[in-house]
């Protein structure tokens, strides 16, 4: 308990020490108030901001984007990263594409993405959802190459068929490595 104590005293000691250096750096005016607020004004015009509603349809559009995009993200992710993963040919014949999208900056796309969707919500859901897919559909096709032959085989002697193999020894196989994949995905998305 100490231990735990002690490290996260030392994490909050460093938080508001960098907050105060900030404050104090704004305050003193080394730093132009245009370029970065102190945390103090910050806080207040943010406070202020949401009190007086100006932040709720801001929040709702950006949510809402998220909640899309992380959703297209999951179903393609995991959909391909199964493919992927229980494919051999499927694997080569896609991989070389995901490869090359995958180390492409993000950056360049969006000029693109400005080009074909516009600066709506259809850009934003687009954006996120080839963000967040990566991270789902590389974890996707780790859990499905690992999972255990012998699961597999025992359920087909019990002579399971496709989907109950599927349902009953892939999926629980590899929603561990799904749900890592969406935990890190959320971050992209």
């Amino acid at each position: 308990m100490k231990a735990w104590l002690r490290t996260r005293g030392l994490s909050a000691l460093s938080v508001v020490a960098l907050l105060g250096l900030w404050e104090g750096v704004c305050r003193a005016g080394w730093i132009s108030p245009v370029l970065l607020g102190a945390p103090s004004d910050i806080w207040t015009n943010g406070t202020r901001a949401l009190a007086e509603g100006r932040w709720t349809e801001d929040l709702v559009t950006t949510f809402k984007g998220f909640g899309m995009g992380f959703a297209i993200a999951t179903l393609v992710g995991t959909g391909t990263g199964i493919a992927m993963g229980a494919s051999r040919a499927v694997f080569h014949l896609i991989n070389p594409y995901i490869v090359a999208l995958n180390a492409l900056p993000k950056i360049v796309l969006c000029p693109l993405v400005m080009i074909w969707f516009g600066t709506g919500m259809s850009a934003r859901v687009f954006l996120g959802a080839m963000m967040a897919t990566f991270p789902i559909m590389a974890s996707t096709i780790t859990g499905v190459q690992s999972i255990d032959r012998d699961f597999i085989m025992l359920a087909q002697a019990y002579r399971a068929g496709r989907w109950r193999v599927f349902k009953d020894v892939l999926v629980p196989s590899i929603a561990p490595f799904v749900l890592s994949g969406m935990r890190v995905g959320v971050n992209y998305a």
